[in-house]
C-alpha cells in the first residue's frame, strides 16, 4: 500500500538530472531541495524540487516548477490514483465534483509504476499540469485547480509529511 505521508529522511537522495523536454519548462531550472520519503520504515520514493530564478510561493503556487519522484516500489496507477485523491481531500482542496472528475482523470493518467520509475510532474502555473515518466510525455491537463490540489499534497502548510516539504521547500527562494 502507498501512501504519500510520512516521513522524510533528513539525508537527500543522490542528484537526479532534468530530462531536456522539462529543463526547458524554465528559465534557469535550479533544484529546491530533496529528500528520502518512508513510510513505516519502508522506502517509498525519493524526491526533488526544482524551480525557476523567481523561486516558488507556496501559498499561490503561482510559479512554474517541477516535482520528480523516483519509485523504490511498484505500484498500480488505479491504487495511485485513489491514493492521491484520498490525501488531495485531507488537505480539503477541491469540491466532491472536482474531486471525483480528478479521481477520472489521474485513473486514465497514471500508469503502473515499477521500482526504479520516475515520475515528473510539472506545474504550469494557470495553465495546468504535465506529467512526464522516465523522459517520455505521459499525460497532461490544463485544469489549473487540478494542478493545484495535486501538488498541495507535498508544498501545502498542512501535508501530511511537513518535513519532506521543509526538505523540498530548503532553497526555494528566489535568486
Amino acid at each position: 500500500m502507498i501512501t504519500l505521508w510520512g516521513k522524510a529522511r533528513a539525508v537527500a537522495p543522490a542528484t537526479l538530472a532534468l530530462p531536456a523536454n522539462v529543463q526547458a519548462c524554465f528559465d534557469t531550472p535550479r533544484l529546491s531541495g530533496a529528500s528520502r520519503y518512508t513510510h513505516w520504515g519502508y522506502y517509498i520514493y525519493d524526491a526533488w524540487l526544482w524551480t525557476g530564478s523567481q523561486g516558488i510561493d507556496t501559498a499561490t503556487l503561482a510559479q512554474p516548477f517541477a516535482l520528480a519522484l523516483r519509485f523504490a516500489r511498484e505500484f498500480s496507477g488505479p491504487h495511485l490514483a485513489r491514493r492521491i485523491l484520498e490525501e488531495i481531500g485531507l488537505i480539503g482542496r477541491g469540491t466532491p465534483a472536482q474531486r471525483a472528475e480528478w479521481l477520472r482523470w489521474l485513473s486514465a493518467a497514471l500508469p503502473d509504476i515499477e521500482a526504479g520509475d520516475v515520475m515528473i510532474g510539472i506545474h504550469r502555473p494557470g495553465a495546468g499540469v504535465c506529467l512526464v515518466l522516465n523522459g517520455e510525455p505521459q499525460a497532461s491537463s490544463h485544469d489549473a485547480a487540478l494542478a493545484q490540489a495535486l501538488f498541495s499534497i507535498w508544498l501545502d502548510a498542512r501535508t501530511r509529511a511537513p518535513a519532506l516539504r521543509s526538505a523540498l521547500l530548503e532553497r526555494s527562494r528566489p535568486n
